[in-house]
């Protein structure tokens, strides 16, 4: 019974944990400079954001040029490439915006472009709101992706918690952390691709809706 009762405590503090891992975004500058965040809009010249660790404190703001890459908490990487985001801009100096009337493409990994050019999770909804199916099944999906990263997050957590927090586990406690461990993986795939998938449906709606116009 106490071998149990460790178990659930021993899970709930990894859970916990993943749980704060999995939700940071990493910015990874030209310089190679890394910026654990939260990332609150991307604009066009523009990426705002909150210090990870400081998420109540001021709002920062990174022009885009000297941004290599964002990992975003859910597994998702955008690269930010300097000759796109030059392309973007016209003589004077100012980019072009996202439009609901050119097609969007799907990436695996759940990442959709619009012109050759990644967008971002708020760009993307800003396009996808014009079909409010196709809206539903990408927030729908990016939930999804976030559950599926938590849930590997804790697999693999539990399995290497009770590794190197019990020596010599008991029998009990060693099934007790495959079968944690498996469930969480295994739900992570199943909701994992159920996740792309039902982003990957709301772009063949948005794409389907332009034919028809």
């Amino acid at each position: 019974m106490k071998s149990i009762s460790k178990i659930i405590g021993i899970f709930l503090m990894l859970f916990g944990f993943s749980a704060i891992v999995f939700s940071q975004d990493i910015i990874t500058l030209r310089t190679g400079d890394e910026v654990k965040a939260i990332i609150n809009t991307i604009e066009i010249d523009l990426i705002r954001y909150k210090k990870f660790e400081n998420p109540t404190g001021p709002l920062y703001s990174l022009e885009k040029d000297k941004v290599f890459m964002i990992k975003y908490e859910n597994g998702i990487k955008e690269v930010f490439e300097a000759e796109s985001i030059t392309k973007g801009k016209d003589v004077k100096g100012s980019s072009s915006n996202p439009t609901n009337k050119s097609s969007l493409e799907y990436r695996k990994g759940g990442a959709i472009l619009q012109n050759a050019m990644a967008l971002s999770r708020e760009e993307s909804r800003t396009i996808l709101s014009k079909i409010p199916d196709a809206l539903e099944s990408y927030n729908s999906g990016v939930k999804l992706l976030k559950a599926g990263s938590l849930m590997s997050g804790v697999g693999l957590a539990t399995s290497l918690g009770v590794g190197l927090l019990i020596r010599n586990p008991s029998f009990t406690t060693s099934m007790a952390a495959i079968i944690i461990t498996s469930g969480a993986l295994t739900g992570s795939i199943v909701t994992t691709v159920t996740g792309r998938k039902k982003i990957k449906k709301s772009v063949i709606l948005f794409n389907s809706s332009l034919e028809m116009d």
